[in-house]
């Protein structure tokens, strides 16, 4: 009974269970991330939204979705699959002992914070790419922020640790990995990311209609008046629909933080600025 109740057995039977329920398998719509923002239990800074394939992504940071805006946009990239487990986790428990390190611990007990085990890793984004000559089949991306390599020397070696387990984990699956960090971020990508934060969800607002009618209805006026700023169009709507003011641009910012329109992440987003000069090539998708 002891050993069945001692933290790497009931972590153990979590692992299974996450197993049993599908996570970190299938593909496209039918992928299930190992970690989602409930697993995470995180209360800011993470994103829901809906990528080209129509599943809705889990997102733990601002830097991710920034990385997930600017692949998800690429015509070579398939597919997209984050928080992806590195199993079995006796293998990386391999690598981290070859390297004379220790294997990244963690408390995942909710009544037992201070009972750290060892835990399945995980990969931020894996992403798929189209079969063309000279392109890998997939590339394991690791997200971070830049800060965290100017951290305390003890936490800038475990951060670099980690990584190397993750990069050797997928050398022996000929996949090649990238560590990328905020700083590699253009920054009106890193401001976007920062802006559309705010507008994740549209809590507190009433709507007259449900949210894709009032979201496509809105695009329409877009798409008919390019030119006219942001800020206009909203206005203009919620007179037309008798909406409080600033509903209709957070309607406009809220359908590009979820994704249900595209956007080039390299525009800079501004309520000034038209939005198709923002986006030129906006895409309506729809809820998910």
């Amino acid at each position: 009974m002891a050993d069945r109740d001692s933290p790497e057995a009931r972590y153990a039977r979590i692992v299974a269970d996450r197993l049993r329920e599908g996570r970190g398998k299938g593909t496209g719509a039918d992928y299930r991330p190992w970690l989602t923002v409930r697993t995470k239990r995180l209360n800011s800074n993470t994103w829901r939204p809906c990528g080209k394939n129509g599943r809705t992504y889990h997102l733990l940071s601002n830097i991710e979705f920034a990385v997930f805006s600017i692949l998800d946009r690429q015509d070579v990239t398939t597919d997209i699959r984050e928080q992806f487990p590195l199993l079995p986790l006796s293998e990386t428990q391999r690598i981290a002992a070859e390297m004379g390190r220790a294997h990244p611990r963690a408390c995942p007990f909710r009544d037992k914070g201070d009972a750290k085990v060892d835990i399945v890793m995980t990969t931020d984004l894996l992403v798929d790419l189209a079969d063309r000559p000279g392109l890998p089949a997939n590339v394991a991306v690791s997200v971070k922020p830049a800060a965290d390599l100017e951290d305390t020397p003890t936490k800038v070696r475990n951060l670099l640790a980690k990584a190397e387990i993750e990069r050797r984990y997928w050398a022996a699956r000929d996949t090649p990995f990238l560590l990328i960090t905020d700083a590699d971020l253009p920054d009106v990508v890193r401001e976007n990311a920062d802006l559309l934060q705010r507008y994740m969800d549209l809590k507190g607002i009433e709507l007259p209609a449900s949210l894709d009618q009032l979201a496509e209805h809105l695009l329409d006026r877009i798409i008919a008046a390019p030119g006219l700023p942001v800020r206009d169009h909203g206005t203009a709507f919620d007179k037309a629909m008798g909406l409080p003011r600033g509903t209709g641009t957070n309607i406009i910012w809220h359908s590009l933080a979820t994704s249900r329109w595209t956007a080039d992440p390299a525009e800079r987003l501004d309520a000034a600025r038209p939005l198709f000069a923002a986006a030129p090539n906006a895409v309506f998708r729809g809820d998910d």
